[in-house]
């Protein structure tokens, strides 16, 4: 499944996070948009675990 994180400073001590909606961009089928929500929540869950001062998501 493709998905794409991007991580980049902002700003002097400023880390923004992001992670492509695949829910979006892949459209093909109800199961692949399913995985695709899935795959998401379960980064946003990793994300704000290691959340940090300065860091966006």
């Amino acid at each position: 499944m493709p998905c794409s994180i991007t991580i980049k400073e902002i700003d002097r001590g400023i880390v923004e996070v992001a992670i492509e909606d695949t829910a979006i961009t892949w459209t093909s089928s109800n199961e692949i948009n399913q995985l695709a929500k899935e795959i998401t929540n379960t980064l946003k869950e990793i994300l704000s675990e290691i959340e940090q001062p300065g860091m966006q998501l």
